[in-house]
C-alpha cells in the first residue's frame, strides 16, 4: 500500500469516525436521554447537565481527530517522521488524558446526583479504559517519532 493510499484511508477512517460520534453526540444520545427523562422523572433534572457534559467529551475528541487529520496529511506528503507529528501525538495523549478525567468525573457526577445501574459502571469503566489505552500509545508513538525525527534529520545533515 502506497503512503498516499493510507493516508486517503486514514482520512476516510477520521471522517467516519466524526460522522459516527456526531451522530450519536446529537441524535441518538439525546434521544435516549430524553427517553430516559420520561421513563424515570426523578432523575429528568440530570438530562441537560449530563448531555453538556458528554458533548464536552465529543468535543475533545474532535479535537484529537483534528490533530490526527494533521498526521495523516504529513504522512501523504512523506513526512511521517518529524516533530510536527509527534507534538500532535503528544496532544491526542493530552487530550485522551482531558477525556479520561471528563469521563471520570462525569461518573462520580452521575454516581453522587443518582444511583445508576451497574452496566452503567461497567461501562463507564470500559470507555475509561480504552481512553487511557489510547493516551499511552499516543504519548509511546509521540516518544518514538520524536526519536525517530532526530534520527532522520542526523541523517540528513550526514549525507
Amino acid at each position: 500500500m502506497t503512503r498516499e493510499r493510507m493516508a486517503l484511508w486514514l482520512k476516510i477512517a477520521v471522517l467516519l469516525a466524526v460522522a459516527i460520534l456526531f451522530g450519536g453526540m446529537f441524535v441518538l444520545l439525546p434521544l435516549i436521554g430524553s427517553e430516559m427523562a420520561q421513563m424515570y422523572p426523578e432523575i429528568a433534572f440530570l438530562f441537560w447537565p449530563t448531555l453538556i457534559w458528554c458533548w464536552a467529551l465529543g468535543a475533545v475528541i474532535v479535537a484529537a481527530l483534528c490533530f490526527f487529520w494533521g498526521i495523516c496529511d504529513r504522512i501523504q506528503k512523506d513526512n511521517s517522521f518529524c516533530e510536527a507529528n509527534a507534538k500532535a501525538l503528544g496532544r491526542i495523549a493530552q487530550l485522551a488524558l482531558v477525556d479520561v478525567v471528563l469521563g471520570f468525573g462525569l461518573l462520580i457526577f452521575l454516581s453522587c446526583t443518582a444511583h445508576p445501574h451497574p452496566s452503567l459502571f461497567l461501562l463507564f469503566f470500559l470507555l475509561l479504559f480504552c481512553g487511557l489505552a489510547v493516551e499511552v500509545a499516543s504519548a509511546l508513538l509521540a516518544h518514538l517519532v520524536q526519536k525517530a525525527a532526530r534520527i532522520q534529520q542526523e541523517n540528513d545533515l550526514t549525507v
